[in-house]
């Protein structure tokens, strides 16, 4: 992770002020991302611009919302799963 300069976080800052939360997120003061207030992991990082000044800071997913993501593909692969054994019993096969 960038460590948190003046200069990274003035760019925060800016950024901040148009920035829409959902209702599960705060932006936390200690470094001025965003942050999941189920497991208060960060959901924003900052990453320099390449061959550029400046910095962004692209929205990344809370270890809560990389979980639920695994489960989710994890019940679709079953679903895919159990489909496929459907139509090949239908099919006599």
């Amino acid at each position: 992770m960038i460590e948190i300069t003046a200069e990274v976080r003035a760019a925060i800052d800016r950024a901040a002020g148009d920035m829409e939360l959902a209702g599960d997120e705060y932006i936390e003061p200690a470094d001025g991302l965003i942050h999941c207030k189920k497991c208060h992991g960060s959901r924003q990082t900052v990453v320099p611009r390449f061959g550029g000044s400046g910095y962004f800071m692209p929205r990344c997913l809370c270890p809560c919302q990389q979980k639920a993501q695994a489960e989710r593909k994890i019940m679709e692969q079953q679903r895919e799963r159990m489909e496929r054994i459907k139509r090949r019993k239908a099919q006599g096969l």
